[in-house]
């Protein structure tokens, strides 16, 4: 029931139970998940329906688009899952779930060219204990008024900080700067993947 632009329904979902995914991704559900759905940008069904037309190919804007509509039905999903007393939690790169690790769940799923992984919903019941909120940047930092508004460098050390002491409270045994050095190597390997997949045709 998510929105989408132009209507063209870019998404499709793949569903898990733990054995599933143990079977594709080689490990376990994260955070013990009963349930998991991987979210995909799917330009493919989209190409197909609309091959008797002189639709564009513009392939970054197309992606975009694409990858838009894909983030409002995993946030419509995650609401929905909510409102109905489930726990869920969105994963970019935590047990290999989304688009940081492109290439691989391409390979493993077998995925015709233009369906990207993006996000992997996780559903459950939580436990007694709620996970801590990650540190949120004030409003006037992110919300300007008829103007970009002015970077806080105040509020970004201050974010950042947080952002390190929490890191630092929940992995004891790792550091946040060998978390952004996996992040760095990830990201460069994923924008290698989807490179490949985006413009397969150039």
């Amino acid at each position: 029931m998510a929105p989408s632009a132009v209507n063209l329904q870019t998404w499709t979902f793949i569903c898990f139970d733990p054995e599933e995914w143990e079977n594709v991704v080689g490990s376990a559900l994260p955070f013990n998940g009963q349930y998991a759905i991987l979210i995909l940008s799917d330009q493919h069904r989209m190409e197909s329906a609309m091959s008797s037309f002189d639709f564009p190919d513009e392939p970054l804007i197309l992606h975009t688009m694409s990858v838009f509509n894909t983030g409002l039905a995993a946030m419509n999903m995650a609401l929905a899952a909510e409102a109905c007393g489930l726990s869920s939690i969105m994963l970019s790169e935590t047990g290999k779930t989304g688009l940081l690790d492109v290439g691989m769940l391409c390979e493993r799923l077998s995925l015709p060219e233009k369906v990207v992984p993006i996000t992997t919903l996780v559903l459950g019941y939580r436990g007694k204990r709620l996970a801590p909120m990650p540190p949120k940047l004030p409003k006037d930092t992110i919300c300007g008024f008829g103007e970009y508004p002015q970077i806080d460098k105040t509020a970004m050390d201050t974010w950042l900080a947080d952002m390190k002491a929490g890191y630092r409270a929940m992995r004891p045994w790792s550091s946040f700067n060998s978390q952004v050095e996996t992040y760095a190597t990830k990201i460069h390997q994923a924008e290698v993947d989807l490179g490949s997949i985006i413009f397969s045709d150039e």
